[in-house]
This record gives C-alpha cells, sequence and structure tokens, in this order.
C-alpha cells in the first residue's frame, strides 16, 4: 500500500498556536482546564491529560485558582464573559479566522441583519459564532435548510472547516431567497488547501 502525504498536514496555524500555548502555560505550574476538548486529536488529548491538563464541559466545573482555555472553536460572547468571571485566568486561543467571523456576525447583526451560518448546528465552532448574534442565526446545512429561508436583509458566513462547493451551492439559493444579501467567505485558507489537495490525491 503506498501512503502520500500532502504538503499542508499536519497542524494549522491556529491549531499549532493553541497546543504550544498550552504546553507553555504548564510551565507557570498553575492547574489548567480546557473548556471541552482544545483540538481534534486523541494523542494530544492523552498526552496534555497525563500533564494535568482537565477538561471541562461547563464553567461552573471551573476549579478554583484555576487557568480556563478557551479552543480554538471558540465560544459565544456570554460564555467568554462568565469565564473571566468564574476563572482566575482565561487563556483565550480561538482562532484567529473564527474570531474574525465573531466580529462580522456581531457588527452585521447589530446594524438589523439576520445572520447565516453555513455550517453544522452542532459543531462548537458554529454555536460560538451563533452566541455572538444579537437575535440568534439561522444554521443551514443543505439545499433543503437554504431554500426554506426567506429574509429581508442577511449576513451569510460560513464555518471554517465548511465544503467550499457546499457554501457556493448555498450562497446561490439564498442569493434567490432574500432580498438583500451580504456573503463573507470565511472558510479557512487551511481547509481550501486541503480539500483542493485531497481532491487531486483521490483524482
Amino acid at each position: 500500500m503506498q501512503i502520500t502525504v500532502v504538503d499542508s498536514a499536519g497542524f494549522c496555524f491556529g491549531v499549532k498556536k493553541a497546543v504550544d500555548s498550552v504546553y507553555e502555560a504548564l510551565c507557570d505550574g498553575e492547574p489548567i482546564v480546557v473548556l471541552g476538548e482544545l483540538i481534534h486529536n486523541r494523542q494530544v488529548i492523552e498526552d496534555l491529560k497525563r500533564r494535568g491538563v482537565g477538561t471541562i464541559e461547563s464553567i461552573e466545573q471551573c476549579p478554583e485558582g484555576a487557568v480556563l482555555v478557551i479552543r480554538t472553536h471558540g465560544v459565544g460572547r456570554q460564555v467568554e464573559q462568565r469565564a473571566r468571571q468564574r476563572a482566575q485566568r482565561v487563556l483565550d486561543l480561538t482562532c484567529p479566522y473564527v474570531a474574525k467571523i465573531h466580529k462580522i456576525v456581531a457588527e452585521y447583526s447589530a446594524k438589523g441583519y439576520e445572520i447565516i451560518i453555513i455550517g453544522d448546528a452542532a459543531h462548537p465552532e458554529v454555536i460560538g459564532i451563533e452566541g455572538w448574534c444579537k437575535n440568534g442565526a439561522h444554521v443551514i446545512d443543505s439545499e433543503d435548510d437554504a431554500k426554506k429561508l426567506s429574509c429581508q436583509m442577511a449576513c451569510v458566513v460560513a464555518q471554517t472547516t465548511s465544503s467550499k462547493k457546499k457554501y457556493e451551492n448555498l450562497i446561490k439559493i439564498v442569493k434567490n431567497n432574500c432580498q438583500e444579501a451580504i456573503f463573507f467567505d470565511t472558510i479557512c485558507k487551511s481547509t481550501k488547501t486541503r480539500q483542493l489537495e485531497a481532491a487531486e490525491i483521490a483524482s
């Protein structure tokens, strides 16, 4: 069996920064907990666990005096505020691409736009993005979802790991169903590169 490793294999810069930051924080000797799993990598999670880094599912589970890590997926505005009230120190490792989406949806929802997120409604990144929208958001992941929408003014963003093809297909439908729509292609560069390389290898 031949194994081909593409140039983009490995951690993207956002994930690498997050992992490196947690290992560096361990040197300070303070207890560390992560709100959810830091990244989708079992080996890294197990190694951090062996070194004493805990995982919690809610802010209320943060031990007194601990450093609370916000993972790369990011969290909603209220969750972030509660984290800063609860923890001794917050280490915000939200991916810069995700943080950019937070700013976009916060700005446009405040202007009265309905926010449409192309992505998986159950994914922590999407849940976090929705938490920055003034009045919630519409999350769509299929053509059927898109066809059900009808908006006066819409602002459309995408989960950073969305398929480029899906994004392009769904925005066509949204354009037809909304009187005014503004689109932000927020799929990260690393995701686009890996999708292209995967298609090239598969062909």
